[in-house]
């Protein structure tokens, strides 16, 4: 079932996550506070934010579609 636009759409998660949330998950702890607005439209330009809605309605769908293995793939980057 994993098909290459599953992989790409890992890819594209996971280089989110190392390049905005990862190397300050840490400060972001200790301040208790993060930038929200900011990460998200970090998401969005970055194609990750809301894949699940179809563009006219804000979101961001993964090229190929979207289908629940995506979600899995997308809640087990983020985690």
């Amino acid at each position: 079932y994993y098909q290459e636009k599953h992989a790409r759409w890992r890819a594209k998660v996971r280089a989110f996550v190392d390049a905005e949330l990862a190397p300050f998950a840490h400060e972001w702890d200790e301040q208790q506070s993060f930038p929200v607005d900011e990460l998200r439209r970090k998401a969005y330009a970055a194609g990750v934010l809301s894949p699940c809605y179809p563009a006219e309605l804000g979101g961001t769908p993964p090229e190929g579609g979207w289908d629940e293995f995506m979600f899995l793939i997308w809640i087990d980057e983020l985690t």
